[in-house]
Formats: structure tokens, sequence, C-alpha cells
């Protein structure tokens, strides 16, 4: 694995941690996807971006994101509150 796919698995796993599982893979398959993605990011262009056939389907995301728990707070650096 060379260096800067490491480091962005390092980074993965930062936010991995904030969130339980189903959210903890979706999280990092979607910030995955946007780093990905060339020219316009809609939620739909990230959900084609992740690979295999496998994958959730797209009302899971959008579920995710509309239901899922969000901290307010990531504990695991100590910065302040996620502000949208």
């Amino acid at each position: 694995m060379n260096r800067e796919l490491r480091r962005w698995c390092q980074l993965l796993e930062v936010f991995r941690g904030l969130f339980a599982k189903p959210g903890a893979d979706r999280v990092t398959e979607w910030l995955t996807a946007w780093v990905l993605c060339p020219g316009c990011r809609t939620g739909t262009r990230l959900w084609q971006m992740i690979a295999g056939a496998d994958r959730p389907r797209y009302e899971a995301y959008v579920a995710f994101c509309r239901e899922g728990r969000w901290p307010n707070r990531p504990t695991c650096c100590g910065c302040g509150p996620i502000s949208w």
C-alpha cells in the first residue's frame, strides 16, 4: 500500500470511530467517493462511484443522511461541534 493510500485509510479510521455499523461503512464509502468523483458531486454520482455489486441501494445512503445519528462533537480528536 502506498503512503498516500495508507494516510487516507488512517484518516477514514478517525471518522469510522464516530459511527456504529453500518453507518461507519457508509461514511467511509461516501467520503472516498467524494474525493474520487470528478466534476459535480451529487448524491447519485457519489453512489455510482462506490464499487461493487454488493453496495447498498441508493435509498440506504439517503436514509442514512436523513435519519442517521450524527455526532455533535467528535470526541476522538477533541474538536468543537461539527457545523454544517
